[in-house]
């Protein structure tokens, strides 16, 4: 808790700081204020609901993420911006329901029955292959997120997905399998898209002529240039100032690089292997069900804020992904925080015998 505490008040200054670009600073500011108000009653309200509830929850959270998932992709109904459809509003408020995807799929691959072991040994049966069926959640809802077009979102909530069922116990195989399905899925969205090859090659290109890299990634290896070692003063970065696009949502970690320097940004990182540290060792008591769902959480945060960095340095094609905790927006921080919440909760040993014995087996 404490090190999410101090994620979250990096992204609120990260806000502050990049809010002086903005017409009205100080209403910016207090949105921020009030955004994250409202994500920590959510991590809190999720911290202390019972697992038992959790468990009773995850259908019917999991229907409604299916539905709104369907609904921003209608016309008329889902919100269209920047050549994406992934926000629905109502009331001045919008809401991006992919976001719940980050929550509700890692819960559900994690209280499906592990595969029979026979898979293990190449003997295949009806239930084995109903159960390896059991990862739809996953599919659906990724398959959902990249006809908003979301590319970035699906494949963080395939990794939730991914390492939900690696601490399953899962075999091998099956992960084989799914790399070899993810190849001509990329094809055919590269196909359908051709944008979004048109990064992967300049991707490539910049590799080796950096003049050639995109507009957005060079802004961010010049705030992070700049910066130095320890960065040109809090709230002195001049990236932020309608040079560098989205200096506060995806290169938000550029603009603590340009004022904090290079101690800044490895400190941000630094935060978030201590977060995975503290979390993996919070539920190694926990029964392997729990177990898997929150270190599946985990694992997803700080996946996510990994990719991020990677994309930020240019290590990793410009894919929008946003930075947990650091890049501005409500729906991310509050999925961010209800997560940590849900670790909190998922950590608690099991409430008796009959549960702990239902959650360490196949059958649930």
């Amino acid at each position: 808790m404490g090190v999410a505490a101090v994620l979250a008040g990096v992204g609120l200054t990260v806000a502050h700081s990049t809010a002086m670009a903005e017409p009205d600073p100080a209403r910016v500011l207090a949105k921020c204020c009030v955004l994250l108000a409202i994500a920590v009653v959510a991590g809190t309200a999720c911290a202390f609901t019972p697992p038992t509830w959790i468990r009773r929850a995850i259908p019917w959270l999991l229907a409604a993420t299916v539905l709104l998932l369907i609904a921003v992709l209608i016309p008329g109904v889902g919100v269209k911006s920047g050549g994406a459809r992934r926000w629905l509003r109502a009331a001045g408020v919008s809401v991006q329901p992919a976001e719940l995807a980050k929550l509700c799929v890692p819960l559900a691959i994690a209280y499906r029955p592990v595969p029979s072991s026979r898979i293990a040994t190449g003997r295949f049966g009806l239930g084995s292959v109903r159960r390896l069926c059991g990862v739809w959640p996953a599919l659906l809802c990724a398959g959902l997120i990249a006809a908003e077009p979301d590319l970035s979102t699906a494949v963080t909530v395939l990794l939730g997905a991914a390492a939900a069922v690696w601490l399953r116990g899962w075999p091998l195989w099956p992960f084989a399998a799914g790399a070899c399905a993810a190849i001509p899925a990329a094809a055919a969205t590269f196909a359908l898209r051709p944008y979004q090859w048109g990064r992967v090659t300049a991707f490539w290109d910049s590799l080796f002529d950096p003049a050639s890299a995109p507009y957005q990634v060079r802004q961010g290896a010049v705030a992070l240039g700049s910066g130095g070692l320890w960065g040109c003063g809090l709230g002195r970065g001049w990236q932020k100032l309608s040079f560098l696009p989205e200096a506060d949502d995806d290169f938000a970690l550029a603009a603590v690089g340009e004022e904090l320097g290079l101690v800044g940004a490895c400190g941000v990182l630094l935060l978030w292997v201590l977060l995975a540290w503290f979390g993996l060792r919070a539920v190694r008591f926990a029964s392997p069900v729990r177990r898997a769902a929150a270190g599946a959480l985990v694992v997803q945060l700080v996946g996510q804020a990994l990719l991020n960095a990677g994309v930020v340095c240019g290590l990793l094609p410009p894919t929008g992904i946003p930075h947990p905790f650091l890049s501005r927006g409500g729906s991310s921080l509050v999925v961010t925080c209800a997560a940590v919440g849900l670790v909190l909760s998922l950590s608690r040993p099991p409430d008796s015998p009959r549960l702990s014995g239902e959650e360490s087996g196949n059958s649930l």
